[in-house]
């Protein structure tokens, strides 16, 4: 969005021999970017829980610590990344209809 430019996913995929993850994006121009489809990945690498924490919840502070470091280990942030719908379904059917 700096640049004036959104990437939204319209179609992903995953294949385990590789592995292989690809993802078909499309560039807009725009200030605007989605703010709701962004976000941090918490990982807590001794409990193995994994949470989404939107802006808002990592501006505020609210991120629970205390409770993961009862639990043991702590909570480390990955981020910031999309965190919205990798496919866009009009996409989808669109090039299932091309492909038949």
């Amino acid at each position: 969005a700096s640049q004036g430019k959104i990437a939204t996913p319209l179609f992903s995929l995953y294949s385990s021999h590789g592995p292989v993850f690809r993802c078909m994006l499309r560039i807009t121009r725009s200030r605007k970017w989605p703010r709701e489809h962004y976000g941090f990945l918490a990982h807590n690498h001794v409990t193995g829980e994994s949470r989404v924490v939107p802006w808002e919840q990592l501006m505020t502070g609210k991120l629970h610590e205390k409770q993961h470091q009862e639990k043991g280990g702590r909570l480390v942030m990955s981020g910031p990344m999309w965190t919205g719908p990798l496919h866009d379904e009009t996409f989808i059917e669109a090039m299932q209809t091309a492909a038949s």
